[in-house]
């Protein structure tokens, strides 16, 4: 057996023995599973595993950084098994020496932080390599985690207070695409915008969508435990431009949140995901959808799939002469939404022909959570008209009675969840 040959075995014989994973530099080998190979260069050596590569005993799952020694393969393994070792370092006397990464508590003035990470405890195996299992992340800064366990998330947390998109909501929007659903979180997110719908804000994530063609564009919002309000703005940072905003949906509703808006080709569209207060923040799933406009407004159908029925669409047919309102009270008789009064371009007639309502019903669309129908009714979600109108926090207005007499022929005076009302 040559020389060489002699010296590699002889190491490998004592990195088996050791069953652990070292990295010898200088012209001796190193074990990886059950090969071994010879070395060449003196420079440091990163190893990472799960369990040390040479051997079933290891390194028990840590990242091991070790340096190579400037003597020979035979003196480097005496110093690993013995502690002395002639010229070289001598590994396991306490002090970090030329060709060591560390040596007992000496680790050459370094911290976690010079390997990358945040605070925590570096150490020091049995080969003079320094292990980093002891020292944990660094803050992650938009990803929803306390990645660094120091109890704050993101831009709550102070390694993350001069990252921009800590600072400015607009600094690096999300992109959202037609079809696209996102789901994400506002935990530790800036809180420097506000939609004109809500009296307070809190921490918010802003999404850029550019419009393919002139559409109409429908976004909903879905969330459980806070309180979000959904925005859309053509410049990210300035108020005054502002498309819509919606909050009519409140928290443990678990419907969604929907707005809807007209997209003009090229142009882009700032989406805000806004807690209503500063303590309203979470998880939140979002979806835009790009739909065909509405192909009638006085079917009761949602032609284009967008949750509004007829003059419930705000693009499609509240501008239209289909939904202008008429001079009709909730509660009176009609056959067509033009008949009914309303207080936006948004009448509603529950007719006989489609709901067999007797002589047909007026009434308007309304918001659940404000009630605001007129003196004389309330708003209610009417699950005989179909799911589209909570979807979207809508309802329509009914009658209020307290007894019979109050309704017209036909109706009766009903408990409705909101309250009497006259009702089929």
């Amino acid at each position: 057996m040559s020389l060489m040959h002699r010296r590699q075995f002889y190491c490998c014989t004592v990195v088996a023995f050791l069953g652990a994973a070292i990295a010898v530099g200088g012209g001796g080998c190193a074990a990886t599973g059950s090969d071994t190979e010879e070395t060449s260069t003196g420079a440091a050596t990163v190893t990472t595993g799960t369990g040390g590569t040479g051997g079933s005993g290891g390194a028990d799952a840590v990242s091991t950084v070790t340096s190579s020694v400037s003597s020979s393969v035979s003196s480097s393994a005496s110093s690993a098994s013995s502690g002395s070792g002639g010229a070289g370092p001598v590994c396991g006397n306490g002090v970090q020496e030329q060709g060591e990464a560390c040596d007992s508590s000496d680790f050459a003035g370094k911290t976690c932080q010079d390997y990358g990470l945040a605070a925590g405890m570096l150490q020091c195996n049995a080969f003079c390599g320094v292990v980093v299992s002891g020292c944990t992340p660094l803050e992650n800064c938009s990803n929803g985690d306390d990645d660094d366990k120091d109890g704050d998330t993101d831009c709550a947390d102070s390694e993350c207070s001069a990252v921009p998109s800590c600072t400015d909501s607009c600094a690096a929007p999300y992109l959202l695409g037609d079809g696209d659903f996102d789901f994400e979180d506002t935990t530790g997110r800036p809180d420097v915008l506000k939609g004109s719908c809500t009296t307070e804000s809190g921490p918010e994530l802003v999404y850029a969508y550019t419009a393919t063609a002139n559409v109409d564009v429908v976004v909903a919002l879905y969330f459980s435990d806070a309180d979000m309000s959904l925005s859309v703005r053509t410049a990210c940072g300035d108020a005054e431009t502002q498309v819509a905003c919606t909050n009519a949906v409140g928290p443990f509703d678990f419907e969604d949140e929907t707005i809807a808006f007209k997209a003009t080709k090229s142009m882009t569209y700032y989406i805000v995901v806004d807690g209503v207060s500063p303590t309203d923040y979470g998880a939140f799933g979002i979806e835009l959808t790009e739909v065909f406009p509405e192909t009638s407004c006085n079917d009761n159908v949602d032609d284009d799939s967008d949750g509004f029925i007829d003059c419930a669409d705000p693009l499609s047919c509240q501008p239209s002469l289909d939904c202008v309102p008429g001079v009709k009270g909730v509660g009176t008789s009609c056959t067509d939404h033009t008949d009914c009064a309303a207080t936006g371009n948004d009448p509603v007639c529950i007719n006989e022909m489609d709901y067999n309502w007797p002589s047909g019903y007026c009434s308007e669309y309304c918001d659940l959570l404000a009630n605001d129908c007129a003196l004389g009714s309330v708003c209610a979600e009417p699950s005989v008209l179909g799911k589209p109108f909570k979807k979207n926090g809508l309802g329509v207005c009914f009658k209020t009675c307290t007894k019979k007499a109050d309704c017209r022929a036909g109706y009766m005076c009903s408990d409705f969840g909101a309250g009497f009302v006259c009702k089929l």
